[in-house]
């Protein structure tokens, strides 16, 4: 049977409707040491950013990267801390936007699953930290 499906009631000349997905996937390289912030009852906030790599490389030889505002909340923020500079991590989240208080733009995305890829070797002194977080 060849039924036709039924379109929603749209005005002429209206677009159809799109699906709401806002998914975001990137995999980056720390750019600093992560520190997650308390603001008490049970809120935890860890905001840092990645270097991602756009695959091509500058006149100078550098690889050219895009550099994201990644935001993690709970235990996310909480799997966050400590995690150094040059760390690897494969985030997905959603993209969202907003206005600072100089009325420019600026665009992140807030994370829903982190994994950690790759962990820079401990430094002197840091030793013991790093390997807990590591699971060692």
């Amino acid at each position: 049977m060849n039924e036709k499906q039924e379109e929603p009631d749209r005005r002429p000349g209206e677009r159809p409707a799109l699906p709401a997905i806002n998914e975001a996937h990137v995999v980056g390289r720390l750019t600093n040491t992560v520190t997650a912030k308390d603001y008490g009852e049970g809120k935890t906030r860890a905001q840092f950013s990645v270097a991602v790599p756009r695959g091509g490389r500058k006149k100078e030889g550098q690889p050219d990267v895009d550099y994201v505002t990644i935001t993690a909340w709970g235990a996310i923020a909480t799997q966050c801390e400590g995690l150094s500079k040059g760390d690897a991590l494969d985030i997905h989240g959603r993209l969202r936007t907003w206005k600072d208080e100089t009325d420019r733009y600026h665009w992140g995305i807030t994370a829903d699953m982190l994994q950690v890829l790759y962990r820079q070797p401990a430094k002197a002194g840091g030793g013991a930290k790093q390997q807990e977080l590591a699971g060692v």
